[in-house]
């Protein structure tokens, strides 16, 4: 779009691509053998320098050496995303027209006459099935030339390729042709301590990125170089490399599981499969075969339960007698669950960063300051005659005073400090400049299992229902007596299944059913289960002898349970049931479980409690995961076949209530007070898991992310038409549109999905007043992250799985608390498996971002007063000597940056964020006071240097002469180098970031020594060391009154210097006069403008907003 928000008109040499969430605009090139000749004929002739302006922008490269044309023609397309990075691709013409881009390939549509990203097998649930016929060898061929092989490329980059790369940034280019300049002014020893410290920082970042990219490839081969069976058309079984899969392949699932290498339909048989690596979650998920319906086929949406995801694991098979469990291939590569999550970790959505775009702005402004300075000094010397290489090297020689070359390498010294920091706190980072973002969090999204709490949930106790009121609270539900229905209903209401000789299933029917001490018993053999006629058992541990339940026979049976039929959870419904049978029994009993909002619907009012209300209210405002029993004795009349074709919603109604089931998420100890920690210091905090929304809820109660006192309301979306929003409070049956502008909002995965569809405009409300996105699949994650850094926050996530990767990679600031596949996609890793890590790294990234701001500060103001130095000696024709620059630069400057970045991060974490806008004017005014101040300072001892009796002018010098031992060098280098070090102290600052200067014990053993030298050579100098440094001698009578008054300047110096940067720069006055020169009116970051309109209401309703 253009600058006025429209799109112009297509011409055919452009489109909008769509690539999996990101937006992008393509633009077709053809080549130009003319175009390509001048183009490599000029920048030979410029000595090649425009190949690294072409280099670092490749999109005028497209428009100078090619020539644009319609997109089915081009033979180069330039991609340009959001964030204004460009790409150049290839387009190949056979077999058909197209190209890749960040993993995606985008093939020509002759029907649309453009491109469009290639996707796997797509259609309605009864197309795919009925379509699926295997795919012949001739068909194979042709599939993997348009799909490719079925791999996903992770390229590793040759060392020397890296560090090509990393010299070739801007940076460093102007280091390296800053080197040179200085080798021809013999200005060896600072050119060899520059290429000595940017080499050191090149080779860090060239050695952990390869890593990085070898870690990611081992995570991607392990799901490839897997053999598969296929069924061909022609039914028969094939074996081939996993390699060689193509959509539509047939592929035969064995008995005994098998790791999943591409995306596939399940067509028959059920299977079990452990989806942690997606989800998170280490329960196994049961997957059943596809129904002919006339539905499009939604992968990671509606018909999850029918797929098979690329990089899980299949534990085992479920068939009926022999018959095979086959899978229909519907995605490979990069077009899988798995290739998505590694296309967001190697191509994650770049963000931009004030300090870093600030730095390059300054840099910028930096290079026309020296540009003014380069024209005075072409025309002072070119006035008084001087020679052609004498006019460049003092010309240039400005460039390289104004714009310090080790400026990169001393921005990143508080980092570096910072990083082996937290190396000996076990966090271990990646991603270096990742360091300085983390001291602008304002917003940390948890994952819950594993980060915040321990795995699994435990039964904390039952409350049995007499029909009148709750009895007492039962902590161990096996001492219920062995015939009670709530007893019975914990031991029968669950999915629990039998893998490997060990019970299986959701945490929380583990939990339930492992409470009541019975046992369970599956029929048949573990791969033989689909479809069994008998029934599972359950039964209590030991054989258990009880009367028949008929009352006419007193014949005693074994206790023993069968669960005829299955009613499996569901979001909707928000309960589950089970119809069961007990041995000796002539009627069949329904149990059900859910949410105790859901659960009294179905039941009888006169069963339900008086004190219900009051009790469940205590419960789960206490954190507790409440859930409600209820059961019903069926009619005799109702038999087997009768429970088989039953519809849940004939059979749960008019149910008796049992009672309560008290369950806690045991919190990890750590949680609460790291939560408490970060609201304090005004630090968002929200949850974003794949667990259940109401398990969530409990947790984010118990661990203090909601307050007791905070209302929450789950955000629904209708599923009739016209589709609404409602907010309904939890732990209430009331639904209402409108809510208390103070409530919180909890939302799941199929909720965001259908908000991002019908209501995109409301997902920054949602996004704001959201603490608890739960159900949430991995790329939903991310989506959330992106949602929030839209809003302008500093997003950090915190996380544990693989499923957390795109989050994690997403997030400006990604903590994995562990050493699998998180670890590769997250820049930190912590080895202390639990939240604290958090608060520490938000504290030494604030401790690195002050430090690099002063450092960045104390470079330019350094680069701005030796500038200003060497502009009033030029004026007289003359210059600092090679010591005296030497001396500066290198013991002075480059001593005090090393060591001001070894303060220590303050122990608690406070309300207050670091300034971080270099270019605000709450920067920008203080440095330039400084610099004025730095020049009136160096007039002036020229000025009092004029007016002694003693002093007598150097003699002005025609040609390349300059001056170098006189009086004026000696008083301006002298303040100087004060000035030098009264800046580093300014600007090495303490609290409430830092510890105080003071504690810096180097830094200050530094400056003392720098000061006590500096007097030395200004007070009563050695005249050996005069001569080094090519200063005037000392005469005890007559200069030693002016030496004096040149120390009062510094001291005079040091005072104004501290005022200005903390006293004037911190004063509220200061911060008043500075909002009234920008007019700032309304807030910056839109999530305050959001929270605003929000806030202006005493009531909300979205659909308003």
């Amino acid at each position: 779009c253009n600058r006025w928000g429209y799109e112009p008109f297509n011409d055919g040499t452009s489109q909008s691509l769509e690539t999996g969430g990101w937006c992008v605009k393509c633009t077709g090139y053809k080549k130009s053998k003319l175009r390509q000749l001048l183009l490599h004929l000029f920048c030979l002739i410029c000595f090649g320098i425009p190949y690294l302006f072409l280099y670092w922008y490749p999109q005028y490269r497209a428009k100078l050496g090619y020539r644009r044309t319609l997109l089915q023609l081009a033979d180069y397309v330039l991609i340009k995303d959001k964030t204004n990075r460009i790409a150049i691709c290839r387009v190949f013409k056979e077999p058909i027209r197209h190209f890749e881009y960040q993993l995606h390939r985008f093939i020509w549509k002759m029907e649309s006459n453009s491109f469009e990203l290639l996707t796997g097998k797509s259609g309605t649930l009864f197309e795919l099935i009925e379509t699926s016929s295997g795919v012949s060898q001739k068909q194979r061929e042709f599939n993997l030339q348009i799909y490719g092989y079925n791999t996903i490329k992770v390229e590793v980059k040759s060392y020397f390729t890296l560090l090509f790369k990393e010299v070739l940034n801007p940076f460093y280019v102007f280091e390296i042709l800053s080197v040179i300049l200085w080798t021809f002014d013999e200005y060896y020893q600072y050119a060899i301590c520059v290429i000595f410290l940017s080499g050191f920082s090149i080779m860090i970042s060239v050695i952990q990125c390869r890593r990085q990219s070898r870690m990611l490839k081992k995570m991607v081969e392990s799901v490839c170089n897997e053999f598969v069976t296929i069924i061909d058309e022609y039914g028969d079984n094939q074996i081939i490399n996993s390699k060689e899969l193509v959509p539509g392949d047939i592929i035969l699932i064995p008995p005994q599981g098998c790791p999943m290498t591409c995306d596939a339909l399940l067509l028959s048989g059920t299977c079990i499969v452990n989806e942690s690596v997606l989800t998170g979650e280490s329960v196994p998920v049961t997957k059943v075969p596809a129904i002919h319906v006339d539905e499009n086929y939604e992968p990671t949406g509606n018909h999850a339960k029918h797929t098979l995801y690329c990089g899980t694991h299949i534990i085992q098979t479920r068939y009926y007698n022999h018959d095979k469990v086959t899978a229909l291939v519907v995605g490979t590569a990069c077009m899988t669950a798995k290739g998505q999550l590694i296309r967001s970790i190697i191509f994650p959505k770049g963000f931009g960063f004030d300090f870093y775009s600030d730095a390059i702005k300054f840099v910028v402004v930096m290079f026309f300051i020296a540009s003014i300075g380069v024209a005075y000094s072409l025309y002072l010397f070119i006035s008084k005659g001087a020679d052609v290489e004498t006019v460049l090297l003092r010309s240039l020689d400005i460039v390289t005073i104004v714009v310090p070359p080790a400026l990169p390498a001393a921005m990143t010294v508080g980092t570096v400090y910072s990083q082996n920091r937290l190396k000996k706190l076990g966090i271990f980072c990646t991603s270096p400049p990742r360091i300085n973002v983390a001291g602008k969090v304002k917003l940390v999204c948890f994952d819950k299992t594993g980060t915040l709490t321990e795995e699994g949930l435990s039964v904390w106790g039952v409350l049995m229902s007499d029909g009148h009121s709750l009895l007492e609270i039962e902590e161990k539900p096996s001492n219920f007596p062995i015939m009670s229905p709530i007893l019975h209903a914990m031991a029968t209401c669950h999915s629990l299944t039998m893998i490997d000789g060990k019970i299986c299933g959701d945490p929380l029917d583990l939990s339930m059913f492992e409470s009541t001490g019975w046992e369970i018993e599956e029929p048949g053999n573990e791969t033989n289960r689909f479809d069994q006629l008998a029934p599972t058992v359950v039964r209590p541990s030991g054989w258990q002898f009880v009367n028949t339940i008929d009352a006419t026979d007193n014949m005693k049976v074994p206790l023993e349970i069968g669960i005829v039929r299955q009613f499996h959870f569901s979001s909707n419904t928000q309960c589950m049931s089970v119809i069961t049978r007990t041995l000796g029994a002539r009627n069949m009993t329904l149990y059900t479980k859910g949410a105790p909002e859901k659960i009294f619907k179905m039941c009888l009012l006169s069963t339900i409690p008086e004190n219900m209300s009051s009790t469940l209210a205590y419960y789960t405002a206490t954190g507790y995961r409440v859930i409600a029993i209820a059961y019903k004795q069926l009619p005799r009349t109702f038999k087997w076949l009768h429970s088989q074709r039953i519809k849940r919603e004939q059979v749960e109604y008019e149910l008796i209530f049992l009672g309560l089931i008290i369950l806690q998420n045991t919190l990890k100890p750590q949680s609460a007070p790291v939560i408490r920690q970060l609201q304090h210091a005004r630090i968002k905090c929200l949850m974003l898991t794949g667990d259940n929304i109401l398990t969530a809820v409990s947790v984010s109660r118990n661990c203090g992310l909601i307050a007791p006192s905070t209302p929450l309301s789950q955000v629904i979306v209708t599923s009739s038409a016209p589709r609404t929003i409602k907010l309904q409070p939890l732990h209430s049956s009331s639904e209402r549109t409108e809510t208390d502008a103070s409530s919180a909002l909890a939302i799941d995965g199929n909720t965001w999905a259908e908000l991002s569809e019908y209501f995109p405009g409301l997902l920054p409300q949602v996004a704001t007043r959201g603490v608890i996105f739960a159900r949430m699949s991995p790329q939903q994650k991310a989506e959330v992250v992106e949602t929030l850094q839209s809003l302008d926050y500093i997003v950090a996530m915190v996380g544990d799985g693989a499923n957390d990767c795109g989050a994690l990679k997403t997030a400006h600031i990604g903590i994995s608390l562990s050493t699998a596949e998180a670890s590769i996609a997250a820049p930190f890793t912590s080895t202390t498996p639990d939240v604290t890590c958090v608060p520490k790294l938000i504290t030494e990234g604030r401790c690195a971002l002050v430090t690099n701001f002063g450092l960045f500060n104390f470079m330019i103001l350094y680069s701005l007063v030796q500038f200003s130095s060497v502009l009033i000696l030029y004026v007289d024709a003359i210059e600092l000597g090679t010591i005296e620059f030497l001396y500066v630069d290198l013991i002075i400057t480059t001593s005090l940056a090393v060591v001001m970045g070894r303060s220590e991060p303050s122990p608690r974490l406070v309300p207050q964020r670091p300034l971080s806008s270099l270019i605000s004017l709450s920067n920008i005014i203080p440095l330039i006071l400084q610099v004025i101040v730095a020049a009136i300072i160096q007039y002036a001892s020229l000025d009092l240097l004029r007016r002694e009796p003693w002093f007598v002018p150097v003699e002005r010098v025609e040609g390349d002469e300059t001056a170098v031992q006189c009086w004026e060098n000696t008083a301006v280098f002298l303040v100087s180098c004060y000035q030098y070090i009264i800046l580093a102290v300014v600007h090495c600052k303490g609290r409430p970031h830092r510890q105080p200067i003071y504690s810096n014990g180097l830094f200050m053993g530094i400056v003392t020594m720098l000061v006590v030298f500096n007097t030395i050579l200004l007070v009563i100098p050695f005249h050996q060391v005069t001569n080094f440094f090519e200063l005037e001698p000392f005469f005890f009578n007559d200069t030693l009154q002016f030496r004096l008054v040149l120390l009062c300047l510094a001291g005079v110096n040091l005072v104004i210097s501290l005022l200005i940067e903390h006293v004037l720069a911190n004063s509220n006055w200061f911060k008043w006069c500075l909002n009234r020169i920008r007019r700032k009116k309304i807030f910056k970051n839109r999530y305050k403008i959001v929270e605003r309109q929000i806030l202006s209401s005493r009531f909300w309703d979205p659909l308003n907003i």
